[in-house]
């Protein structure tokens, strides 16, 4: 989760936007042990047959790597399992 955020923070900083790793991976975790033992709301939607945010979320950091010719492997794996996971069930 560390890494992936990461990536998205390095993404938004070469695209302009100030924002400090060391406070979103904090905020992260936070909201993680918060969360406790629940579902991502992602496997809640394959789970009753709906598509994810997969594509607003992730998709958006991909497209901004690529729009800034910058790597982001990770966002990008993530979104490749997802879209595919979507398409084999038929959700797109």
């Amino acid at each position: 989760v560390n890494e992936v955020a990461l990536e998205a923070v390095a993404v938004a900083n070469h695209a302009g936007l100030e924002i400090d790793p060391d406070e979103r991976l904090e905020s992260i975790q936070a909201t993680l042990l918060r969360a406790g033992p629940g579902k991502a709301s992602m496997l809640q939607d394959i789970e009753a047959g709906r598509r994810t945010e997969i594509d607003v979320i992730t998709g958006a950091v991909v497209r901004e790597a690529d729009r800034l010719g910058i790597e982001a492997p990770l966002n990008r794996a993530l979104y490749a399992l997802v879209d595919g996971l979507e398409r084999g069930l038929g959700l797109r």
